[in-house]
C-alpha cells in the first residue's frame, strides 16, 4: 500500500453529525427549479406485472467477494401516477415545491430486455480500496482544489470541504469504515471502478440504468416502498431519518418515530433485504446511476430499459439517504448529482453496480 493509502482513515471512536442542511436544501430545491415548466399529465391505470419472486433466485459472488442476485428480463411499471404523487405530498413532513416529484410521471410499462446481475449491497470502502490499490487511483475529490466533504468536529452537524477529506476520510465520525458504503465518490469514479472490474474479470460491469435500479428496488411491489406503504417499516428495511437521528440532529423536522439504530451511515446489509434479496435500496446512501439526468425523461415513454444518453451536466441518483424524509425513500424517487466541481460527490452519495452479458466471475 502506498503512503497515501497508508493514511486512509477509518475512525471507529467518535461520531459527527454528517450532513449540513444546505446539502439537503440544494438537492431538493434544484429539482424544483428544473421542474417549474413541467406539465400535468393524465393518470395511469396499473396492469398486472410479472413477479420474479415466483421463480427461484440465483446468487453469485465475484472475484473480489461482491455478492450479486440475478434479475430476470420482465416488464414492470416505472414511475408514479398523479394520484401517487398527491399521496406522497400529503404525508411529507417537509415543505415541498408544488412541482416536486413531477419528474416521476407519467407512470408507464417498461420491458427489461435481458437478464442482468445487480449487487446485493452498495459498493463498500473495502471493495473500493482494492480498485484504488490496483490502479493507484485518485478520485475526483482528491484532484479537486476544494477537496472532499467531511466533518471537523464530532459535535458539529455542518459539513465542509477540505483537501484532507476524500473517500477514505470523511472526518471525525464513528459511522464509517470498511463495511460501509463508499462515499465522496463521483459518477466518473464509479464508472472507472466498473471499468477496472470489467477488465479484471473479462466481464461487463456497469452502473445500473435507472430502469434497472427501480425494477430491482421494487422487487415486484407496486406500492410506494418495496414492502408496502407504511413508512414506519422503513426502519426494518433501511437506514433513513428516524428517532436515532434526533440524538445528533435535534432540530431535524422529519424523522419516523421508529429507530433503525444508526444516526448516520450504516454498514451494508444490516437491514432486511427486499423479496429479491437486495439490501439498502431504501436509505443509507443515494446511488449513482448510469443515465444522464433530465426531468422530462419519462415523456419519451420508452418501452425498453435503454439508458438516457442525452447530454446533461447531471447524472441520475436513485434511492434516499440516511437523513431523508420518508417520501424521498419511495421506489420511484428521482434526483441527480452534478458531474462538475465539488457538487459531484458528497458524504451521502455512493453506488452499486450491475453485471451484464454474463455471470459475475468467481475465483
Amino acid at each position: 500500500m502506498n503512503a497515501r493509502l497508508d493514511s486512509a482513515k477509518f475512525s471507529f471512536e467518535t461520531f459527527t453529525c454528517v450532513l449540513g442542511a444546505g446539502v439537503e436544501f440544494i438537492i431538493v430545491t434544484s429539482i424544483a427549479v428544473l421542474l417549474i415548466e413541467f406539465p400535468a399529465r393524465a393518470s395511469y391505470a396499473a396492469q398486472p406485472i410479472a413477479k420474479q419472486s415466483d421463480n427461484k433466485l440465483e446468487f453469485k459472488t465475484n472475484s473480489i467477494g461482491m455478492k450479486f442476485v440475478k434479475m430476470k428480463a420482465e416488464s414492470f411499471d416505472i414511475g408514479s401516477s398523479i394520484q401517487e404523487i398527491e399521496s406522497k405530498r400529503k404525508v411529507a413532513k417537509v415543505e415541498l415545491d408544488k412541482e416536486t416529484f413531477f419528474n416521476e410521471i407519467p407512470k408507464y410499462r417498461v420491458h427489461i430486455k435481458k437478464d442482468y446481475w445487480i449487487g446485493r449491497h452498495e459498493v463498500t470502502t473495502s471493495e473500493f480500496l482494492k480498485f484504488v490499490e490496483s490502479r493507484r487511483y485518485k478520485t475526483t475529490a482528491e484532484f479537486s482544489q476544494e477537496g472532499g466533504w467531511g466533518y471537523a468536529k464530532n459535535d458539529n452537524p455542518e459539513v465542509s470541504t477540505d483537501r484532507k477529506y476524500y473517500w477514505a476520510n470523511i472526518g471525525e465520525i464513528e459511522w464509517y469504515g470498511p463495511a460501509y458504503p463508499v462515499v465522496n465518490v463521483s459518477w466518473s469514479d464509479a464508472k472507472d471502478f466498473c471499468e477496472w472490474l470489467s477488465n479484471k474479470e473479462n466481464r461487463n460491469y456497469k452502473l445500473p440504468t435507472e430502469c434497472q435500479w427501480e425494477y430491482a428496488c421494487r422487487a415486484g411491489s407496486e406500492d410506494m416502498y418495496c414492502f408496502g406503504t407504511d413508512a414506519e417499516k422503513l426502519s426494518v428495511y433501511g437506514n433513513v431519518a428516524d428517532s436515532s437521528t434526533l440524538k445528533f440532529f435535534k432540530d431535524w423536522k422529519h424523522p419516523i418515530k421508529n429507530s433503525d439504530r444508526y444516526p448516520f451511515l450504516a454498514p451494508v446489509g444490516q437491514f432486511t433485504a427486499n423479496t429479491w434479496g437486495i439490501y439498502d435500496m431504501h436509505g443509507n446512501v443515494s446511488e449513482i446511476c448510469r443515465d444522464s439526468y433530465h426531468d422530462d425523461f419519462y415523456d419519451d415513454r420508452k418501452e425498453s430499459d435503454d439508458w438516457n444518453q442525452r447530454r446533461s451536466e447531471f447524472r441520475v441518483l436513485r434511492g434516499s439517504h440516511c437523513l431523508h424524509d420518508t417520501v424521498f425513500s419511495a421506489c420511484s424517487y428521482r434526483h441527480y448529482v452534478s458531474i462538475a466541481s465539488d457538487s459531484a460527490y458528497s458524504t451521502v452519495i455512493g453506488f452499486r453496480i450491475v453485471c451484464e452479458d454474463g455471470d459475475p466471475k468467481s475465483d
